[in-house]
Protein backbone atom coordinates (compact mmCIF):
# COMPACT_ATOMS: atom_id res chain seq x y z
CA UNK A 1 0.00 0.00 0.00
CA UNK A 2 1.57 3.46 -0.75
CA UNK A 3 1.71 5.50 2.22
CA UNK A 4 0.96 9.40 2.30
CA UNK A 5 1.98 12.66 4.13
CA UNK A 6 2.45 16.13 3.54
CA UNK A 7 6.26 17.54 3.29
CA UNK A 8 7.82 20.80 3.31
CA UNK A 9 10.27 21.66 0.51
CA UNK A 10 13.23 19.06 -0.14
CA UNK A 11 16.66 19.30 0.60
CA UNK A 12 19.23 16.94 -1.02
CA UNK A 13 21.93 16.92 1.62
CA UNK A 14 25.34 14.67 0.98
CA UNK A 15 26.00 12.87 4.08
CA UNK A 16 30.07 14.57 3.74
CA UNK A 17 30.36 13.98 7.91
CA UNK A 18 29.36 10.53 8.16
CA UNK A 19 31.13 9.34 5.07
CA UNK A 20 34.33 10.90 5.91
CA UNK A 21 36.52 14.36 5.47
CA UNK A 22 36.92 14.92 1.38
CA UNK A 23 33.94 12.45 0.44
CA UNK A 24 30.23 13.01 -0.64
CA UNK A 25 27.66 10.62 -1.02
CA UNK A 26 27.21 9.45 -4.44
CA UNK A 27 23.73 10.99 -5.64
CA UNK A 28 22.78 8.85 -9.06
CA UNK A 29 20.73 11.06 -11.37
CA UNK A 30 17.84 9.30 -13.09
CA UNK A 31 14.74 10.15 -15.20
CA UNK A 32 13.54 13.16 -15.35
CA UNK A 33 15.10 14.54 -11.88
CA UNK A 34 14.83 10.97 -10.00
CA UNK A 35 17.68 10.11 -8.29
CA UNK A 36 19.49 6.95 -6.05
CA UNK A 37 20.81 8.16 -2.84
CA UNK A 38 23.48 4.93 -2.86
CA UNK A 39 24.51 6.30 0.98
CA UNK A 40 20.95 6.30 2.47
CA UNK A 41 20.13 3.26 0.29
CA UNK A 42 16.79 4.99 -1.75
CA UNK A 43 15.47 6.27 -5.13
CA UNK A 44 13.48 9.13 -5.31
CA UNK A 45 11.14 11.08 -7.78
CA UNK A 46 9.04 14.01 -8.40
CA UNK A 47 5.44 13.19 -9.71
CA UNK A 48 3.23 15.88 -11.10
CA UNK A 49 -0.17 15.85 -12.29
CA UNK A 50 -1.95 18.88 -13.70
CA UNK A 51 -4.81 20.46 -11.35
CA UNK A 52 -7.45 22.21 -14.11
CA UNK A 53 -10.55 22.38 -11.20
CA UNK A 54 -10.85 23.25 -7.73
CA UNK A 55 -9.98 19.68 -6.64
CA UNK A 56 -10.39 20.71 -2.32
CA UNK A 57 -14.52 20.56 -3.26
CA UNK A 58 -13.95 17.34 -4.91
CA UNK A 59 -12.95 14.52 -3.04
CA UNK A 60 -13.11 12.38 -6.17
CA UNK A 61 -11.52 14.68 -8.17
CA UNK A 62 -8.52 15.29 -5.54
CA UNK A 63 -8.15 11.59 -5.35
CA UNK A 64 -7.56 11.25 -9.18
CA UNK A 65 -5.29 14.11 -9.39
CA UNK A 66 -3.11 12.86 -6.06
CA UNK A 67 -3.41 9.55 -8.20
CA UNK A 68 -2.12 10.48 -11.18
CA UNK A 69 1.35 12.35 -9.48
CA UNK A 70 1.60 9.16 -7.87
CA UNK A 71 1.87 7.01 -10.97
CA UNK A 72 4.01 9.64 -12.53
CA UNK A 73 6.50 9.95 -9.86
CA UNK A 74 6.32 5.98 -9.38
CA UNK A 75 7.15 5.55 -13.11
CA UNK A 76 9.99 7.71 -13.07
CA UNK A 77 11.68 6.12 -10.42
CA UNK A 78 10.46 2.50 -11.83
CA UNK A 79 12.44 4.17 -15.21
CA UNK A 80 15.36 5.04 -12.72
CA UNK A 81 15.70 1.69 -11.33
CA UNK A 82 15.29 -0.16 -14.35
CA UNK A 83 18.38 1.33 -15.71
CA UNK A 84 20.92 0.19 -13.01
CA UNK A 85 23.03 -2.59 -12.56
CA UNK A 86 21.44 -5.81 -11.03
CA UNK A 87 25.31 -7.22 -11.35
CA UNK A 88 28.34 -6.38 -13.55
CA UNK A 89 26.36 -8.40 -16.79
CA UNK A 90 22.93 -7.43 -16.57
CA UNK A 91 20.93 -4.52 -15.94
CA UNK A 92 17.88 -4.76 -13.71
CA UNK A 93 14.98 -4.23 -16.47
CA UNK A 94 16.94 -6.74 -18.28
CA UNK A 95 15.72 -9.74 -16.08
CA UNK A 96 11.87 -9.29 -16.49
CA UNK A 97 10.66 -11.58 -13.87
CA UNK A 98 12.59 -9.78 -10.90
CA UNK A 99 11.26 -6.49 -12.73
CA UNK A 100 8.24 -7.46 -12.36
CA UNK A 101 8.80 -8.29 -8.85
CA UNK A 102 10.13 -4.27 -8.21
CA UNK A 103 7.39 -2.84 -10.30
CA UNK A 104 4.95 -4.85 -7.80
CA UNK A 105 7.13 -3.52 -5.16
CA UNK A 106 7.11 -0.11 -6.17
CA UNK A 107 3.22 0.00 -6.29
CA UNK A 108 2.54 -1.49 -3.11
CA UNK A 109 5.22 -0.29 -0.69
CA UNK A 110 6.41 3.14 -1.76
CA UNK A 111 5.95 6.15 0.44
CA UNK A 112 4.76 9.13 -1.42
CA UNK A 113 4.74 12.62 0.31
CA UNK A 114 2.77 15.62 -0.80
CA UNK A 115 4.59 17.97 -1.64
CA UNK A 116 1.70 20.53 -3.24
CA UNK A 117 -1.62 20.30 -3.39
CA UNK A 118 -2.31 24.00 -4.40
CA UNK A 119 -2.48 26.36 -7.72
CA UNK A 120 -1.68 24.45 -11.31
CA UNK A 121 0.40 21.53 -10.31
CA UNK A 122 -0.33 18.39 -7.83
CA UNK A 123 3.11 17.60 -6.71
CA UNK A 124 4.36 14.26 -4.93
CA UNK A 125 7.56 12.77 -3.70
CA UNK A 126 8.12 8.69 -4.46
CA UNK A 127 10.37 6.95 -1.92
CA UNK A 128 11.03 3.74 -2.21
CA UNK A 129 14.05 1.67 -0.34
CA UNK A 130 16.52 -0.27 -1.55
CA UNK A 131 17.67 -1.90 1.61
CA UNK A 132 15.50 -4.16 4.13
CA UNK A 133 12.82 -6.50 4.28
CA UNK A 134 10.53 -3.83 2.36
CA UNK A 135 13.08 -2.67 -0.36
CA UNK A 136 14.63 -3.87 -3.23
CA UNK A 137 17.55 -5.99 -1.33
CA UNK A 138 15.46 -8.69 -0.16
CA UNK A 139 14.04 -9.38 -4.05
CA UNK A 140 17.70 -9.62 -4.94
CA UNK A 141 19.68 -11.22 -1.56
CA UNK A 142 19.13 -14.64 -0.07
CA UNK A 143 16.40 -14.59 2.09
CA UNK A 144 18.19 -13.77 5.61
CA UNK A 145 16.81 -14.38 9.11
CA UNK A 146 17.26 -11.63 11.78
CA UNK A 147 20.72 -9.63 12.62
CA UNK A 148 21.13 -7.59 15.42
CA UNK A 149 21.12 -3.65 14.14
CA UNK A 150 25.07 -2.48 13.38
CA UNK A 151 26.20 0.19 15.76
CA UNK A 152 29.82 1.22 15.77
CA UNK A 153 32.86 -1.02 14.86
CA UNK A 154 33.17 -4.06 16.44
CA UNK A 155 36.02 -4.67 19.19
CA UNK A 156 38.73 -6.26 17.36
CA UNK A 157 42.14 -6.56 18.04
CA UNK A 158 44.49 -3.69 18.36
CA UNK A 159 45.81 -2.39 14.72
CA UNK A 160 43.10 -4.57 12.98
CA UNK A 161 41.42 -2.77 10.28
CA UNK A 162 37.46 -1.81 10.89
CA UNK A 163 36.52 -1.58 6.76
CA UNK A 164 37.34 -1.63 3.03
CA UNK A 165 37.71 1.59 1.18
CA UNK A 166 38.27 0.97 -2.42
CA UNK A 167 39.47 3.63 -4.49
CA UNK A 168 37.96 3.34 -8.00
CA UNK A 169 38.75 6.37 -9.06
CA UNK A 170 41.24 7.19 -11.90
CA UNK A 171 40.15 3.42 -14.08
CA UNK A 172 37.40 5.27 -16.15
CA UNK A 173 33.82 5.03 -15.82
CA UNK A 174 32.44 2.49 -12.83
CA UNK A 175 28.94 1.79 -12.88
CA UNK A 176 27.22 1.40 -9.31
CA UNK A 177 24.81 -1.63 -9.06
CA UNK A 178 23.19 -4.04 -6.48
CA UNK A 179 25.18 -6.79 -6.21
CA UNK A 180 28.99 -5.85 -7.08
CA UNK A 181 31.79 -8.05 -6.21
CA UNK A 182 35.10 -7.00 -5.28
CA UNK A 183 37.71 -9.56 -7.24
CA UNK A 184 41.48 -9.90 -8.15
CA UNK A 185 42.94 -10.38 -11.87
CA UNK A 186 42.74 -14.02 -11.47
CA UNK A 187 38.81 -13.49 -10.57
CA UNK A 188 38.97 -14.83 -7.29
CA UNK A 189 36.27 -13.14 -5.08
CA UNK A 190 37.39 -10.80 -2.56
CA UNK A 191 33.85 -9.62 -1.36
CA UNK A 192 30.48 -9.85 -3.00
CA UNK A 193 27.02 -11.22 -1.98
CA UNK A 194 28.46 -15.08 -1.59
CA UNK A 195 31.14 -13.87 1.25
CA UNK A 196 28.77 -11.24 3.22
CA UNK A 197 26.08 -11.97 6.07
CA UNK A 198 22.74 -12.18 4.21
CA UNK A 199 20.94 -10.01 7.07
CA UNK A 200 23.43 -7.41 7.09
CA UNK A 201 23.20 -7.25 3.15
CA UNK A 202 20.07 -6.98 2.94
CA UNK A 203 19.57 -4.65 5.99
CA UNK A 204 22.54 -2.28 4.87
CA UNK A 205 23.35 -3.11 1.29
CA UNK A 206 26.74 -4.81 0.13
CA UNK A 207 28.45 -1.29 -0.21
CA UNK A 208 28.03 2.44 -0.22
CA UNK A 209 29.08 4.29 -3.32
CA UNK A 210 30.70 8.25 -2.55
CA UNK A 211 32.64 10.78 -4.72
CA UNK A 212 35.46 13.19 -3.81
CA UNK A 213 34.37 16.38 -2.79
CA UNK A 214 34.68 19.05 -5.14
CA UNK A 215 38.14 21.01 -4.53
CA UNK A 216 36.45 23.67 -2.74
CA UNK A 217 34.64 21.83 -0.19
CA UNK A 218 37.31 19.53 0.54
CA UNK A 219 39.58 22.53 0.60
CA UNK A 220 36.74 24.29 3.45
CA UNK A 221 36.42 21.16 5.43
CA UNK A 222 40.33 20.72 5.95
CA UNK A 223 40.48 24.19 7.16
CA UNK A 224 37.19 24.08 9.33
CA UNK A 225 37.87 24.62 13.27
CA UNK A 226 35.14 21.85 13.70
CA UNK A 227 36.66 18.84 14.81
CA UNK A 228 35.71 16.04 12.64
CA UNK A 229 32.86 13.54 14.31
CA UNK A 230 34.11 10.01 15.64
CA UNK A 231 34.53 8.07 12.21
CA UNK A 232 33.55 4.99 14.50
CA UNK A 233 29.72 5.07 13.91
CA UNK A 234 30.46 5.02 10.05
CA UNK A 235 30.50 2.13 7.49
CA UNK A 236 33.55 1.85 6.91
CA UNK A 237 34.40 2.30 10.88
CA UNK A 238 37.77 4.14 12.10
CA UNK A 239 40.72 2.73 10.61
CA UNK A 240 39.44 0.93 7.21
CA UNK A 241 42.11 -0.74 4.72
CA UNK A 242 42.03 1.46 1.56
CA UNK A 243 43.33 -0.26 -1.94
CA UNK A 244 43.53 1.38 -5.35
CA UNK A 245 41.19 -0.50 -8.16
CA UNK A 246 43.13 -1.75 -11.02
CA UNK A 247 40.00 -1.89 -13.08
CA UNK A 248 36.38 -2.17 -13.68
CA UNK A 249 35.52 -5.61 -14.79
CA UNK A 250 32.05 -6.85 -16.56
CA UNK A 251 29.97 -5.48 -19.34
CA UNK A 252 28.87 -3.23 -16.97
CA UNK A 253 31.97 -2.35 -15.25
CA UNK A 254 30.19 -2.92 -12.13
CA UNK A 255 32.56 -5.43 -10.09
CA UNK A 256 36.20 -3.79 -9.34
CA UNK A 257 39.47 -5.33 -10.10
CA UNK A 258 41.78 -5.35 -7.58
CA UNK A 259 45.52 -6.48 -7.58
CA UNK A 260 46.30 -10.19 -6.51
CA UNK A 261 48.70 -8.61 -3.71
CA UNK A 262 45.83 -5.84 -2.88
CA UNK A 263 43.44 -9.13 -2.27
CA UNK A 264 45.71 -10.74 -0.03
CA UNK A 265 46.22 -7.73 1.89
CA UNK A 266 42.28 -7.11 1.99
CA UNK A 267 41.66 -10.77 3.08
CA UNK A 268 44.87 -10.75 5.68
CA UNK A 269 43.17 -7.43 7.48
CA UNK A 270 39.77 -8.96 7.32
CA UNK A 271 40.50 -12.54 9.13
CA UNK A 272 41.92 -10.28 11.89
CA UNK A 273 39.08 -7.52 11.56
CA UNK A 274 36.23 -9.71 10.32
CA UNK A 275 34.74 -6.84 7.98
CA UNK A 276 33.70 -8.00 4.73
CA UNK A 277 30.98 -10.23 6.48
CA UNK A 278 29.39 -6.97 7.75
CA UNK A 279 29.16 -5.10 4.44
CA UNK A 280 31.66 -2.87 5.73
CA UNK A 281 32.60 -1.62 2.47
CA UNK A 282 32.85 1.78 0.59
CA UNK A 283 33.46 2.60 -3.21
CA UNK A 284 34.81 5.69 -4.00
CA UNK A 285 33.50 6.46 -7.87
CA UNK A 286 34.53 9.13 -10.38
CA UNK A 287 32.03 12.41 -9.88
CA UNK A 288 29.50 11.51 -12.64
CA UNK A 289 28.73 15.05 -14.52
CA UNK A 290 25.33 15.88 -14.17
CA UNK A 291 22.44 15.00 -17.17
CA UNK A 292 21.50 17.72 -19.64
CA UNK A 293 18.53 19.56 -17.41
CA UNK A 294 15.50 18.75 -19.23
CA UNK A 295 11.97 20.38 -19.27
CA UNK A 296 9.17 20.08 -16.71
CA UNK A 297 7.02 17.83 -18.10
CA UNK A 298 3.24 17.45 -16.38
CA UNK A 299 1.46 14.33 -16.58
CA UNK A 300 -2.25 13.48 -15.86
CA UNK A 301 -2.63 9.84 -15.53
CA UNK A 302 -6.45 9.36 -14.83
CA UNK A 303 -7.91 5.84 -15.77
CA UNK A 304 -10.77 6.04 -18.16
CA UNK A 305 -12.61 4.24 -15.96
CA UNK A 306 -12.04 6.13 -13.20
CA UNK A 307 -13.07 9.22 -14.73
CA UNK A 308 -16.59 11.55 -14.05
CA UNK A 309 -18.35 12.08 -17.30
CA UNK A 310 -17.25 15.18 -18.67
CA UNK A 311 -14.33 15.31 -16.46
CA UNK A 312 -12.62 18.55 -16.86
CA UNK A 313 -9.04 17.09 -15.39
CA UNK A 314 -8.67 15.45 -17.67
CA UNK A 315 -5.88 16.79 -20.51
CA UNK A 316 -6.39 16.81 -23.80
Amino acid sequence: MTHIRFLLPLMIVCHTAALGQGLDAYLESGAEGAYLDWEEGFVQARGRAFISRDIKRSEIYYKQTRQAAIADGQAKALSTLGRIWLDSSTRLEENQELFKRVKKLMEEGSSTLIESDTGRVFEVVTKLSLRGENGIAALVLPRASAASPRGAAPPSAAGSATGLVVDATGIGPVSTALLPRVIDENGRVVFGAETADPAVAQREGLVAYAVRAAPAQAAAAAESDVPEPSMAGVRQGRAPIVVKARSAGGTGRADLVLSVADADRVLAADAAGMFLRDCRVLVVIPAQPPPPPRPARVRQRVPPAQEAPGDPNRLP
